[in-house]
């Protein structure tokens, strides 16, 4: 009985160790002293957010970044990216 409930129990839980978190960039409304973490507290730079995926200590493999319309202005980088990266319009 018990070594059925273990698989069972694993495939319910599975959601919590699959989903990422979401950060949030705003030009308009946003500050990057924000925490990033909805759009009420969303970031403002595409340079800000940039450096927190790098650092890896806030952007984590797996997360979603939602970018507002807007103008962010000219923003050039070159780096190795080891995820995919998925451009979505909703």
């Amino acid at each position: 009985m018990v070594r059925k409930l273990i698989p069972i129990l694993f495939m319910f839980r599975l959601d919590l160790v699959c989903s990422g978190a979401d950060w949030y960039v705003d030009d308009t409304n946003g500050l990057d002293t924000n925490a990033g973490t909805s759009w009420g507290a969303s970031w403002k730079t595409i340079p800000y957010t940039w450096s927190a995926a790098r650092a890896g200590n806030k952007i984590a493999e797996g997360d979603t970044i939602y970018f507002k319309a807007g103008n962010y202005g000219a923003f050039s980088e070159t780096t190795t990216v080891a995820t995919d990266i998925r451009n979505r319009a909703d």
